[in-house]
């Protein structure tokens, strides 16, 4: 039988929080890609593979949180950043020039191509995501109530 006590929540709670942070810091790729990106732009193709890294691992039970309000901002969270992962490797292409750009190859000029809209699409949806990780992490440090990495 394994008791649970207050520190040993918050302990939970905090770890969790830590590895979110180690998983995707505030400097890192994903928060920059999330924040900044432009998809009708060439993308870093290991910036793509870093969101598809990090919903891969953190889609299973041993990342969830037991804290309801923050277990309920993670799904969300994840929700969103599945669809644009579904997204991305539904609408981007390894670029043959180079191996490490990818891109949605879209038409010069040509706005009336649909990748258009699609990449605009995509473009509000990573920053509505970027805004969930950030009520995420601020909601980590507020029910925790001690600073995180």
């Amino acid at each position: 039988i394994i008791l649970l006590t207050v520190d040993t929540v918050s302990y939970s709670y905090a770890k969790r929080c830590n590895q979110l942070q180690i998983d995707i810091p505030y400097n890192g790729r994903i928060v920059r890609f999330l924040r900044e990106e432009d998809c009708t732009n060439t993308l870093f193709t290991q910036d793509l593979h870093e969101i598809y890294d990090f919903v891969d691992k953190w889609n299973n039970p041993h990342f969830e949180f037991l804290d309801p309000v923050l277990e309920k901002q993670r799904k969300e969270f994840l929700v969103q950043l599945t669809l644009l992962k579904n997204e991305l490797l539904a609408n981007t292409w390894t670029c043959n020039h180079n191996r490490d750009l990818s891109s949605m190859e879209i038409p010069d000029y040509d706005f009336s191509n649909p990748r258009w809209q699609k990449a605009e699409e995509m473009n509000e949806l990573a920053t509505q995501i970027y805004d969930l990780y950030e009520d995420l992490i601020l909601d980590c440090k507020r029910r925790i109530g001690t600073p995180l990495i």
